[in-house]
């Protein structure tokens, strides 16, 4: 099912977007995008050949342009509402799955102290794992040619909780939240396995901090603690640049969005939660704020996403297919084609496992691959299975 829109861009901050039923979708602020051809999502998953791994939720899976890599996770079932006393065990075994022949082969385990929970991304022949721990965080590297893992070298001053990504040659590595002290952003570089921290940025103490890379520039993504606090009016989120060898950022305009963008194509950085909040019937806010949204680091420009905001249990946004980059963050919900700002319904997996939870969700290319996770009565699996999407 496609749902089409229709929006009105204005120079400034700001777009408006009226959910239609037909009718021919405007394009979306990717310059030249609609110069592409539309998304087509297959009708039904198609499932690849069985891993050679044991039934598991939570594995950690990176795309490495020609394999999907899997490894880690739990036979424990992690059901997404659920207390544990303590943490589950962890697995340390993984294997690397090449989707043009359909093939898997097995890849060194996890070393000892590097645990099987987290995410991961591949940058110049290594997957770099950001491995999550109860206390502290680590940070660990597999060499795809010598199949071998290695622990990265410790920053001077490591965040307690930190996320990674990829900025050119280096990885960025950024605080998620000041809420237990401020602590620095820095760049890795793996060649030389030297660490460099970034500027202190402007913004008040925050959290749901997010660093993307634009090329020649970092934009960071906060939102302010003191906002929290004062709950009279929701807390959006703000944002600072720092282009590359720049000793200040530069603050940005401030968005009308509640989550930070997670995901970046092109100049586009977006969130694709499709729910919005009003504040509750106590202090409210009188309006619906939504949850996602984009924002162009071309033009400072924030907006929202196609179709407006829908209903906390309505359609959500499965994932994203760009440019140039695809990004998935569910096994259920919509596709949004970033060129022509139409959504497309995933199918369900089959035999009920769309129900269930625990998935490791990959964008390989453009195509989305799930591996493992549980059916609903938690009954684990370890089947993978791939949606292909083209243009």
């Amino acid at each position: 099912m496609e749902k089409r829109w229709f929006a009105s861009i204005a120079i400034g901050i700001g777009v408006s977007a009226i959910a239609c039923s037909g009718g021919k979708g405007t394009p979306s602020p990717l310059e030249g995008a609609a110069q592409l051809s539309p998304i087509t999502v297959e009708s039904a998953f198609f499932e690849m050949a069985t891993a050679p791994l044991s039934a598991r939720n939570h594995a950690v899976g990176v795309w490495t342009g020609s394999e999907v890599i899997v490894f880690g996770g739990t036979e424990t079932p992690l059901c997404p509402v659920c207390d544990f006393v303590e943490p589950p065990s962890y697995l340390a075994d993984g294997a690397a799955l090449n989707l043009a022949t359909n093939t898997w082969r097995p890849i060194a385990d996890l070393p000892p102290g590097a645990i099987g929970a987290g995410r991961a991304v591949a940058l110049n022949g290594n997957v770099f794992l950001h491995a999550f721990g109860a206390i502290e965080s680590s940070l660990w590297s597999y060499d795809l040619d010598t199949d071998q893992w290695s622990e990265v070298p410790k920053a001077p001053r490591v965040p307690a909780a930190f996320h990674v990504d990829v900025h050119n040659t280096s990885l960025l590595v950024g605080s998620m939240s000041d809420e237990q002290g401020e602590s620095p952003d820095y760049l890795y570089e793996p060649a030389t396995q030297t660490w460099t921290e970034l500027p202190d940025d402007p913004s008040e103490a925050s959290y749901g901090r997010r660093l993307l890379s634009f090329g020649d520039t970092i934009v960071l993504f906060s939102q302010p603690i003191a906002g929290v606090i004062d709950s009279a009016e929701p807390t959006v989120v703000t944002a600072a640049r720092l282009d590359d060898g720049a000793a200040t950022w530069t603050p940005l305009a401030t968005s009308s969005q509640l989550s930070a963008p997670d995901y970046r194509d092109a100049n586009l950085a977006l969130n694709l939660a499709r729910g919005g909040a009003d504040g509750g019937q106590v202090n409210g806010w009188g309006r619906t704020v939504p949850y996602g949204g984009w924002f162009d680091n071309a033009t400072n420009n924030w907006g929202r996403l196609p179709g407006g905001v829908t209903d906390d249990t309505g359609d959500t946004g499965g994932g994203v297919v760009g440019t140039a980059t695809a990004y998935f963050a569910s096994v259920s919900g919509s596709v949004l084609d970033l060129a022509h700002g139409t959504w497309h319904e995933i199918p369900p997996l089959p035999a009920g496992l769309g129900a269930g939870f625990g998935h490791t969700v990959v964008a390989a290319g453009t195509d989305l691959f799930v591996f493992g996770g549980s059916d609903a009565k938690a009954q684990l699996t370890n089947a993978s299975w791939t949606l292909r999407i083209s243009r």
